[in-house]
């Protein structure tokens, strides 16, 4: 396999590795109940915020009162639908992890076809220019397959031509 196919290989796979860490650590962080807790304090802290800035300005109590339970019906809301964000969070994180394994599990078979082809490639090349590879072989030993050799031979034919 070429230095320019492997380079290139080896980077998808490191950025592979790279997708699949910042997944990982994502996951980690929706799994920590206290990276849950400060970001779900933050959120309401700022809606209370929020909540008191617009009642502030109200005279009315009937009004006062319909923001507050405005705001505590939607704070309702949101911690009940919190968990289920979450969950959906994790399974959609597991789900990419799932996936940045096969890619890498498929680049680097991938690679491995490469390198395989480039060897017998090599070893028929060598066969050819030392003249071994002829009709007749011994006992035991597998021939290389004909489109293999030809391809080889062509392959070997366009370099000439190329120089």
């Amino acid at each position: 396999m070429s230095d320019y196919a492997v380079t290139k290989m080896s980077g998808v796979v490191g950025g592979i590795e790279d997708l699949k860490s910042h997944a990982e650590k994502e996951l980690q962080d929706l799994e920590s109940s206290t990276v849950q807790l400060t970001e779900a304090a933050g959120v309401i802290n700022n809606f209370v915020n929020e909540v008191f800035q617009a009642i502030n300005g109200m005279e009315d109590t009937e009004d006062i009162n319909k923001q507050l339970i405005l705001g505590v019906t939607e704070m309702r809301r949101y911690l009940s639908m919190r968990p289920a964000q979450v969950q959906a969070k994790i399974s959609g994180l597991n789900d990419k992890l799932g996936a940045y394994s096969t890619c890498k599990v498929l680049v680097e078979d991938a690679m491995n076809d490469l390198d395989s082809h480039q060897q017998k490639v090599d070893r028929i090349k060598t066969k050819i220019e030392d003249g071994s590879i002829s009709d007749t072989r011994e006992v035991g030993e597998r021939p290389e397959k004909l489109r293999d050799v030809r391809n080889v031979m062509a392959e070997i034919e366009a370099e000439k031509s190329a120089e």
